[in-house]
């Protein structure tokens, strides 16, 4: 999916909405299309995509974790640092 040309499109939220409606029509029994997650997959992708893979802490996280995470620690290493800090701290402790 190009998230540029709908990042510099006018109406941007009408393209995530009907990209919405037609995953949900195309995937009827699957949940997580909401306009709102769709943005947020997008923000995920864009700060993680020139990894060539995910550290498994990372991979630990629940979706929830993982999308306040992006959306509050813009740069990519300190986030990376935060996740190897709080894991091996909670490992330590189990």
């Amino acid at each position: 999916m190009n998230w540029y040309v709908i990042d510099q499109h006018p109406s941007c939220s009408v393209i995530l909405n009907s990209l919405s409606t037609s995953l949900r029509i195309e995937f009827p029994d699957a949940t997580g299309f909401s306009p709102r997650n769709l943005s947020r997959m997008k923000k995920f992708y864009e700060t993680y995509k020139d990894l060539s893979n995910l550290p498994t802490a990372l991979a630990k996280l629940p979706w929830t974790h993982n999308s306040i995470l992006v959306e509050r620690i813009s740069d990519v290493q300190r986030l990376l640092d935060f996740l190897f800090h709080f894991y091996d701290k909670r490992d330590q402790i189990h």
